[in-house]
C-alpha cells in the first residue's frame, strides 16, 4: 500500500484506489498586503491561472475543479450557482495595470508564496506555473517551498504584529459538512487562519450560524457569493489522492481521507 502516489505512477502499480476527498486546494490572499488589498489584483490573480491546464496536464485529471469557493458540494451552504473564475490573461493584465496606475505597488512589492513540501504530487511544478502566470500580468511572486512545521507556523501567523505571508496554498477540508467550519476558521475576521476581514459579513455569519435547515443553507450560500465577489482566495481544485496497492489488498479510499487499517483485508 502506498500513500498519495503521483498520477503517472498509476501505470506502475498493480492497482490503485482514488476518490475525491473533502479538501479543496486554494491560495489564501492576504488582503492587508499593500498589493493584495486591491480587489482588482486579487481578481487578476484568479483570472491569470489556467486551472484546466494544471488539472489536465500536471495532475492528469486526478482532481476536480473548484467551483469558485473553498468548499465542495458535499457541504451545507455550498453555492451551486458559483462558477470557477475564468482563465483570461488579457483581462488580468488590464486589471493589474489599472491598479498600478492608481498607485498600487504591483511591480515593486514582492509577494511571497508559501507551500508545504510534498503536500501533494506536482506541487512544486504547479507553484512555478502559477508564479509564471502572475509574473506575466505584472506582479512579483516569490516561491517559498518549506517544511510542514515552518509552513504551519506561517499559516497561523494572522494576528496583529505577526509577519503574514502574502500567499499560501492549502487544503480546506470539511469533514463536518457544514459551512460554519470554513467560514469561522478561514474567512471570519477572527478566524484562526484567516487573513480576510469583512465585519459586515461577520454579522451575516453570526446569523447563519444560529439558523438551521434551509434557512441556514441559504444564508451561507449568500455569504459565499459575497466572498466570491470579494476574491480573498484563489480556489483551485478538489483533491483526489491516489493510493497504490498490491493486488491482494482489499481496500477503498474514503471521502474523509481517513486510513482505517481495520477496513483492509488480504485475499488468499
Amino acid at each position: 500500500w502506498a500513500y498519495n502516489i503521483a498520477p503517472e505512477d498509476t501505470k506502475n502499480v498493480p492497482k490503485y484506489s482514488a476518490v475525491s476527498a473533502t479538501e479543496i486546494m486554494s491560495v489564501r490572499l492576504d488582503d492587508q498586503n499593500a498589493v493584495l488589498k486591491d480587489k482588482r489584483v486579487r481578481l487578476a490573480m484568479n483570472l491569470a491561472v489556467d486551472k484546466d491546464n494544471i488539472i489536465n496536464k500536471l495532475l492528469s485529471g486526478f482532481v476536480e475543479p473548484a467551483k469558485g469557493q473553498i468548499l465542495g458540494d458535499y457541504v451545507l451552504g455550498f453555492n451551486k450557482d458559483l462558477k470557477p473564475y475564468p482563465y483570461d490573461l488579457d483581462q488580468a493584465k488590464k486589471l493589474v495595470a489599472e491598479a498600478k496606475a492608481a498607485g498600487v505597488p504591483t511591480d515593486s512589492v514582492e509577494l511571497d508564496y508559501w507551500a508545504a513540501k510534498g503536500r501533494f504530487p506536482r506541487l512544486e511544478e504547479m507553484s512555478e506555473s502559477m508564479a509564471d502566470s502572475w509574473t506575466k500580468i505584472g506582479l512579483k511572486p516569490k516561491i517559498v517551498i518549506t517544511e510542514s512545521a515552518r509552513w504551519r507556523e506561517m499559516w497561523y501567523s494572522v494576528l496583529p504584529g505577526q509577519t503574514r505571508a502574502a500567499l499560501m496554498v492549502w487544503g480546506a477540508g470539511n469533514e463536518l459538512g457544514d459551512s460554519a467550519r470554513n467560514y469561522d476558521t478561514q474567512t471570519a475576521c477572527d478566524g484562526r487562519s484567516s487573513t480576510y476581514c469583512n465585519k459586515a459579513l461577520d454579522e451575516r455569519g453570526k446569523k447563519a450560524a444560529a439558523a438551521t435547515g434551509e434557512e441556514r443553507a441559504k444564508l451561507y450560500q449568500d455569504i459565499w457569493k459575497t466572498v466570491y465577489d470579494e476574491v480573498p482566495f484563489v480556489p483551485l481544485f478538489r483533491l483526489k489522492p491516489i493510493y497504490g496497492m498490491t493486488k491482494r489488498l482489499n481496500w477503498d479510499a474514503r471521502l474523509d481521507s481517513l486510513i482505517m487499517i481495520k477496513e483492509m483485508s488480504l485475499s488468499e
